[in-house]
């Protein structure tokens, strides 16, 4: 998902476009940045609930046994 910025850099890796594009690429990587980070964050919490969730059936199921 955090690669889309790159992805988008990269056709315009030619020098003449490369000017062109720049500005628009910033806006574009500032922008996929911040989505990125938001993303990472619902990531990391939702696995990171997931796990939370794993290990309490982990600890249910010791100590049953």
């Amino acid at each position: 998902m955090c690669l889309f910025s790159k992805e988008i850099r990269s056709p315009y890796s030619s020098f003449t476009s490369s000017r062109l594009h720049r500005n628009l690429d910033d806006s574009v990587t500032s922008r996929s940045r911040v989505v990125c980070q938001e993303a990472l964050k619902m990531i990391f919490i939702s696995s990171n609930i997931e796990l939370q969730i794993y290990g309490l059936k982990l600890v249910s199921l010791r100590t049953y046994e």
